[in-house]
């Protein structure tokens, strides 16, 4: 990060709490909208005072305008009074060359703003993005070209779109981050106003300069779980294994943390389910212990260690079994498990993690239904419903294991194919085998790396 010179008037206990609390939103990726990310939240994460936090989080969201000299010049933090709002929406963010690009399109016509409390999550996420920005490029200096404050200085019409490239190391990038923070400003306040796929996205490269970072809304699997149409990718699912997925992608998506209330509404329009429908399966999943009940409706449940490390041991010693009957079976019935790994094909090649994860779990589903073993089947169903909801709680990131997973279920349908049940057996305990270790590698306070040699038979 460059050096900052520091503007007259503004304390240098200022700046240090702009820095570090740009470091914290940036890495908060989706849970920056969480009341885990409250301003009062932070003060007491980073040892500061609530009002310094406060004044931080709003210059950040700003684009480095003090508040004060916002009201001074009749600005708002994030945009300008008194001009004609646009309604916006976010459309790419991309990184090429040490250019980042922001593009901004025309919002729906159909899109409405929210209620004030997902306002105020859309604002924190607003927030989070803004920080990604400021820690990739460093703080914005007083040296770089001084605020306009009469007009935008993009000139679209009202309902137009905006394009906004900022290069960190020239002197236009004080002027750029306050083009973004306007154009965020004149976002239509919806749920999903800033993605979480975005936002976990600018988390992981934000240290990075964002280098390498391509996010665009539309360019995506159909099945993406952000998207407004959700429910097409799971309407072949139980109701139950359909709600599960759906609350997965909340889970993250949302920031929810064990304890927090489960929206079912939002549950509702992720899967194309009626509120009756999404209240009948929360009841099923409350009474497997997938979501805890609470007066009214639902929260999400705590997840220890050990919890996972059971339910991947029993899908250990179920997947081989299941594994054994689908290689015996005529090679009609694994169809299934072809497409399913064209669909993991296509996730891995687009790049996206969860994509990834969610394809693998489908995978596995075909798996299971192609041995023709329907108790055992029906339990390992049970099972990963547990291991989606575990995953999402405890925000475990399998990008890394990504080319693994791919290669580990193309060894997988070779041997069910050659009818080689036992060398299937030993490629899915391999499997798993690397799935427990990379949790415990990348939280090992929480993961017993001996409890699961004992349960495997390692």
């Amino acid at each position: 990060m460059s050096a900052t010179v520091r503007p007259r008037g503004r304390p240098r206990i200022q700046e240090t709490a702009d820095d570090v609390v740009a470091s914290v939103l940036a890495a908060a990726g989706p849970r920056a909208g969480a009341s885990a990310y409250s301003t009062r939240e932070i003060a007491a994460m980073v040892g500061l005072s609530q009002s310094l936090v406060s004044r931080s989080v709003r210059r950040i969201r700003g684009g480095g305008v003090d508040p004060g000299r916002a009201r001074d010049a009749g600005q708002d933090a994030g945009g300008e009074a008194g001009r004609a709002r646009r309604r916006l929406r976010l459309v790419a963010v991309e990184e090429r060359h040490g250019v980042i690009r922001v593009e901004f399109g025309p919002a729906p016509a159909s899109a409405g703003e929210g209620p004030g409390q997902s306002n105020i999550r859309v604002r924190r996420r607003a927030a989070a993005l803004m920080a990604g920005l400021w820690v990739a490029g460093g703080a914005p200096q007083p040296a770089d070209r001084p605020r306009d404050s009469e007009s935008p200085r993009v000139p679209i019409p009202v309902g137009g779109g905006a394009v906004v490239e900022l290069r960190p190391t020239g002197p236009e990038w004080a002027a750029g981050l306050r083009d973004v923070a306007d154009a965020l400003a004149d976002c239509v306040p919806q749920e999903d106003a800033v993605p979480g796929p975005l936002l976990r996205e600018v988390a992981s490269r934000a240290h990075r300069g964002l280098r390498g970072l391509s996010w665009h809304r539309d360019g995506r699997l159909p099945d993406r779980r952000d998207s407004d149409s959700d429910h097409h990718a799971t309407e072949d699912l139980p109701p139950g294994e359909r709600l599960a997925t759906a609350l997965r992608g909340e889970v993250a998506d949302a920031g929810l943390r064990p304890g927090d209330r489960i929206p079912p509404g939002r549950l509702g329009s992720r899967t194309g389910m009626g509120p009756g429908a999404v209240r009948g399966a929360l009841t099923q999943l409350a009474a497997r212990g997938l979501v805890e009940r609470r007066s009214p409706g639902h929260a999400v449940a705590a997840v220890q260690g050990a919890d996972v490390i059971d339910v991947y041991a029993a899908r250990l010693q179920l997947g081989q079994v299941l594994l054994r009957g689908a290689a015996a079976r005529p090679r009609h019935r694994l169809l299934p498990m072809r497409a399913a790994l064209d669909r993991l094909r296509e996730a891995h090649e687009v790049g996206v993690a969860v994509e990834v994860d969610q394809a693998d779990l489908r995978f596995q589903r075909a798996m299971a239904e192609a041995s023709g073993l329907r108790q055992s089947a029906e339990a390992f169903h049970e099972l990963t419903l547990r291991v989606q909801m575990f995953i999402a709680v405890l925000q475990l990131d399998y990008g890394p294991a990504a080319d693994r997973i791919l290669a580990d279920d193309r060894r997988l349908l070779a041997a069910v194919l050659d009818g080689g049940g036992d060398d299937a057996a030993r490629i899915w305990r391999a499997k798993l085998d690397h799935a427990v270790r990379h949790m415990c590698a990348i939280a090992p306070e929480r993961f017993d790396a001996a409890l699961w040699n004992r349960l495997s038979g390692r």
